[in-house]
């Protein structure tokens, strides 16, 4: 088989010569026709015609064409042209069958697609606020009682209600961010409709301390019932609206108007004073006018007079400060300041214009916080919102990408200089106690309605809650159109857990200490702090009997003196 195979290889070899000549033959005899052989021309109709002749027809059809265009027209007119505008206008119909046959060429969306990639806009930092003030309020506001809305009922009514109000006021340098955003999003063809700064909203973050001295995480604060911006918020996810749509909302929040709501939120309207003020402009009517202007300052104190190790003790640092009678205590315990102005409401706000709103060099801005609860200390934080401008679109550097999807521009929070302690509504105070029965006589002053209330509760043992609602009896002396009284509510939330009878205090008596021996009551409160309190007003630390002396003389100054005689 070998053999038979190198035979063919043989024979092959010596043909090689011949095969290769007879390719070269038929290469040669291509060309040949191709170039020489072959008619040159043009094909028309199935014929080849020369050049020169296809020159000579095509001659006499151009005349043809123009003696055609030069011959005077009779037949219709042709149709009236119409504006591109009234194209886009009119309705156009397509029957189901015709759809698919309908040539498409989403031009628009190529253009729009090109642009999204093409642009990059640099979104300019928020500045931090600045000149941050802490104020607080307590008194008796106008609230209104919220009731379920129907076409029989549209009204709301309004009930006069203690409150606890802590105001935080800040200021952002407007000139400064409306220059960066007309710097990087003001440009001759901007894909957008709005290039100035428009605020979102002013967050308001407080901190809690707790009983064993450590603050709480730091938590949003809500609008107060009375704002409307709280019921007018939008969502302030990208996501849930579309390009146009967020426009939209883009250009009524910037309404002058509305943006002062935005930063500046109205309050309740006061029943006692005159009127209400944002933390700068009070603080400036007291100093022009020391002894009015309302509640003074008493429950705020610089950070920098806590220390962490004095946490535990803050509440001794701020009732530790004697006052004098009609000092700034006891106007806020009730010391009878008397007004005769008339309510008015601070609603009324003043004419704002978009040419002196956006030609402000500084805007002061404020939040509130009616959510505190008596007897804590609290700390606050503020920041201010801007609408991302572009936000949604691609238009962003490769460093801010992750801005896409932001609506909102935060500012850094600034941190406020001042603690608030929120003074107690309701204060307890031993008086007897029998020691074999282990009962104890309790006395509760209670803040309600602009004034103190005051009644003692009586052999309270172990495991008693002290305090009650009592509904005052109606006066002999008063007719029967005369209103019912309201309910006085005298409940602490605080709980006897032992009375600890025969315990030896050694009490400072000017320059001299002694012993006291009375019992201990052992209470806890409804947040789980438990308190060790002696009888005998003699071994209460300083604070407590301070404020004893407080509230019984507000208690007694606002009771209606007797005539002589």
């Amino acid at each position: 088989m070998a053999k038979k195979q190198g035979s063919i290889v043989d024979i092959l070899f010596m043909l090689s010569d011949k095969i290769v000549l007879l390719i070269t033959i038929g290469v040669l005899g291509w060309v040949v026709y191709d170039c020489f052989i072959k008619p040159k021309g043009v094909q028309d109709g199935g014929q080849v015609l020369s050049t020169s002749k296809a020159a000579a027809d095509g001659g006499v059809l151009i005349d043809g064409y123009i003696n055609q265009i030069k011959r005077p027209d009779n037949s219709t007119k042709p149709p009236e042209m119409v504006d591109v505008k009234d194209l886009f206008a009119r309705k156009q119909t397509f029957k189901t069958d015709q759809i698919d046959r309908i040539p498409l060429r989403p031009i628009f969306l190529v253009d729009m697609e090109l642009e999204e990639d093409r642009m990059a806009y640099t979104i300019p930092e928020i500045p931090r606020t600045s000149q941050a003030k802490i104020d607080h309020f307590h008194g008796r506001v106008y609230r209104p009682v919220i009731q379920e809305l129907s076409l029989e009922n549209d009204q709301v009514t309004n009930e006069v209600a203690d409150v606890n109000v802590i105001t935080v006021e800040a200021m952002i340098p407007f000139k400064e961010l409306r220059a960066q955003f007309n710097r990087n999003f003001g440009r001759a063809q901007q894909p957008f409709e709005v290039t100035e700064p428009v605020f979102a909203d002013v967050n308001l973050q407080r901190s809690q301390l707790n009983a064993d001295g450590i603050w709480s995480d730091w938590q949003n604060v809500e609008r107060i019932s009375v704002d409307p911006i709280k019921t007018a918020m939008i969502s302030f996810d990208i996501r849930k609206y579309s390009n146009k749509s967020y426009l939209n909302y883009l250009k009524i929040f910037q309404q002058p108007t509305l943006q002062k709501s935005i930063l500046q939120p109205g309050m309740y309207d006061v029943v006692d004073l005159e009127e209400w003020l944002p933390p700068t402009k009070r603080l400036k009517k007291l100093k022009e006018n020391k002894s009015g202007g309302g509640i003074k300052r008493r429950n705020v104190v610089d950070r920098k007079k806590v220390t962490d190790n004095k946490r535990k003790n803050f509440m001794g640092i701020l009732g530790g400060n004697k006052k004098k009678k009609g000092g700034s205590l006891s106007l806020f315990l009730g010391g009878a300041r008397k007004s005769n102005n008339q309510t008015k409401s601070n609603k009324e706000s003043e004419n704002v214009n978009s040419e002196s709103w956006f030609n402000q060099e500084n805007i002061t801005l404020w939040a509130h916080d009616d959510s505190v609860k008596p007897g804590f200390v609290y700390r606050y934080r503020i920041q201010v919102g801007v609408f991302n401008p572009i936000a949604g679109h691609s238009w962003f550097n490769e460093s801010q990408r992750h801005l896409k999807d932001q609506m909102v521009l935060w500012s850094e929070p600034i941190d406020v200089d001042q603690y608030v302690s929120v003074p107690e509504s309701t204060l307890f105070f031993p008086k007897t106690v029998k020691q074999n029965e282990k009962t104890v006589d309790v006395e509760v002053y209670r803040w309600q309605d602009g004034q103190w209330h005051t009644k003692r509760f009586k052999q309270l043992g172990v495991g008693a809650v002290i305090g009650e609602i009592e509904v005052p009896k109606k006066k002999s002396s008063s007719s029967s159109t005369d209103p019912e009284p309201l309910p006085i509510d005298y409940r602490t939330n605080v709980t006897i857990l032992d009375i600890i009878p025969n315990t030896q205090h050694w009490c400072k008596s000017g320059t001299n200490i002694r012993s006291v021996t009375t019992a201990d009551l052992i209470v806890q409160d409804e947040n789980g702090r438990v308190t060790r309190i002696g009888v005998d007003k003699q071994t209460w630390p300083e604070s407590l009997q301070q404020r004893s002396k407080e509230v019984r003389r507000a208690y007694v100054d606002q009771r209606p003196q007797r005539r002589p005689g």
